[in-house]
């Protein structure tokens, strides 16, 4: 993952709104975990267990939205998911999502109540968006970490709106096999590469 401050701080701006189609995307939120927690030494060769990872996914989903955006053309819409970082609403999520969205709608994970977002800013070259729910308060929140710390063997597990399903996170665990790597990202059909 990206911190917070470095994201927002490399090309923040307010969201343009340009008319170009965007897939549905998968937001994979900057948090990791190691068995063991806390910082401690642990053992990075070994998978996580069921019991870890279903533990690391409860203690992060209910901090999560599912956004649905329209694109205002074509009755296009994308699909993705937020981090929420404040009780007050503010989310973390992929620019790609948002962008030349002009409706955004949350759905928060753990208590389902669903609210209009608008955008703060934006870090369209790291993919980063921030938005701000509507009237939110009281929200379950994701504890975040830097991204210093994870290491190339680090258990890791992710959550997200696959294929913009909605409803419960997808949730997948798996190994740091990589540090500080360019790809390459493009649709299911090969188009739209950045």
């Amino acid at each position: 993952g990206i911190p917070l401050d470095r994201a927002l701080r490399d090309g923040t701006s307010q969201s343009s709104q340009s008319p170009t189609e965007q897939p549905s995307g998968g937001f994979t939120p900057p948090f990791s975990t190691q068995p063991g927690g806390n910082g401690g030494t642990t053992d990075t060769t070994a998978d996580l267990s069921q019991d870890q990872v279903d533990s690391i996914a409860g203690k992060v989903t209910p901090g999560l939205v599912n956004i649905n955006t329209q694109l205002g053309y074509q009755a296009s819409a994308a699909s993705g998911t937020g981090m929420i970082l404040t009780s007050d609403g503010k989310v973390l999520t992929n620019n790609h999502v948002i962008e030349n969205s002009t409706t955004i709608q949350a759905t928060v994970v753990g208590t389902g109540k669903t609210y209009t977002a608008k955008v703060v800013g934006t870090a369209p070259t790291l993919d980063v968006a921030l938005l701000q729910l509507v009237d939110a308060k009281d929200l379950p929140t994701v504890k975040t970490d830097r991204s210093n710390g994870v290491d190339v063997g680090d258990s890791i597990v992710a959550a997200g709106n696959a294929g913009g399903k909605g409803g419960q996170p997808s949730v997948v665990s798996g190994k740091v096999t990589a540090l500080d790597q360019t790809i390459t990202a493009s649709d299911e059909s090969g188009n739209n590469a950045e």
